[in-house]
């Protein structure tokens, strides 16, 4: 043997397990390999569903919200295009109140053309406030009290209605579409009063004709 051969052999024997430590690792079990989901990812089927399940249903919420909030939005554009102009029209009934009231009150030797005049915007106020979604409400005479739409501004004793009868329209009602928008002002029939004092004073007249019969 040469002192090369020799050398190396004692360096064989000095590391044993370099032989071992060199050597390739081992190949995985069959079915994970290097590009198997199973191996790099930790969730199994069963999350992945569960979870998407989930993220549709916040999805379907989601919609959902957005839906209402879509109707909400064209509840409100709609009702203010319906009674957005509530408070003018409200501000221009006393000006069709005193057109009215002057065309009843109309003396009898006017001029014809001026009260044509009058007439004449009285209608075109009227349909200009029809046009607009404004009906007057009807307050008949002798139809029963409605506190809903109506307003009781005196209360007159009689025996020619049923207590709580409309007796007479003070001023008119009118409506805005399906909304209120002023109420009728009427007289409303009450009981009479009942006569109490009559049985009293024939009560005290007798007893009086029976003091003068003793004397």
């Amino acid at each position: 043997m040469s002192p090369s051969d020799a050398n190396q052999a004692d360096r064989a024997g000095a590391h044993p397990g370099s032989e071992g430590q060199n050597q390739p690792p081992a190949a995985p079990p069959e079915g994970q390999g290097a590009g198997d989901p199973a191996a790099t990812s930790p969730e199994t089927p069963a999350t992945a569903e569960q979870q998407l399940a989930e993220m549709r249903d916040r999805w379907l919420r989601a919609c959902a919200e957005l839906e209402n909030l879509r109707r909400r939005a064209r509840l409100d554009l709609d009702d203010c295009r319906r009674h957005g102009n509530a408070s003018l029209l409200v501000g221009l009934l006393p000006v069709l109140d005193s057109l009215q009231r002057a065309l009843t009150a109309r003396p009898q030797d006017a001029d014809p053309q001026l009260w044509a005049g009058i007439e004449l915007a009285e209608r075109m106020f009227v349909s200009a406030l029809a046009a607009q979604g404004v009906t007057p409400l009807e307050a008949a005479v002798g139809t029963p009290f409605d506190p809903s739409c109506q307003q009781a501004v005196l209360e007159v004793p009689t025996d020619a209605y049923a207590p709580g009868m409309v007796m007479h329209e003070v001023v008119r009602g009118y409506r805005l579409h399906d909304r209120l928008l002023r109420e009728s002002q009427v007289t409303v029939s009450s009981r009479l009063p009942s006569d109490s004092a009559a049985p009293d004073v024939e009560a005290n007249s007798g007893r009086g004709d029976h003091a003068d019969a003793d004397v």
